[in-house]
């Protein structure tokens, strides 16, 4: 949540990022959702069902890992298969219980990627990413 209000607030957002972070399509990684503690089993439940995949609560020591809010955070492991994250993003917002989603859709300004070989830089000359 902190992320994206910092985000929407800046004049350009870059992000900084291993190489191995890139990937052709959203979702190879898990997409990180904040959601409310309470209920926070009804919440991943619903989100699971909705995205047709698993949704698990961060632990640490057998304790919810909290964000700075409070809030719990789920990661949902929906697979490399995101080829509209609006979408996705609206449709997980719509959930009952969900804060907000880790998906950055036309927020970045540039990414730089860095690697064993050197740095790259990607960016959209039409807009942002």
């Amino acid at each position: 949540l902190r992320e994206k209000i910092v985000a929407q607030q800046s004049a350009a957002m870059v992000v900084v990022a291993d190489h191995r972070k890139q990937v052709d399509c959203l979702g190879a990684f898990g997409i990180p959702i904040e959601i409310t503690p309470f209920a926070s089993d009804v919440t991943v439940s619903a989100l699971s069902s909705l995205l047709n995949c698993k949704v698990e609560l961060r632990t640490s020591e057998g304790k919810h890992i909290l964000t700075d809010n409070g809030n719990c955070i789920a990661d949902a492991q929906i697979g490399p298969n995101i080829t509209d994250p609006i979408s996705t993003e609206a449709m997980i917002l719509n959930v009952a219980g969900v804060v907000q989603v880790g998906l950055f859709n036309n927020m970045c300004d540039a990414i730089v990627l860095a690697s064993e070989s050197g740095v790259s830089t990607l960016m959209n000359p039409d807009g942002r990413l």
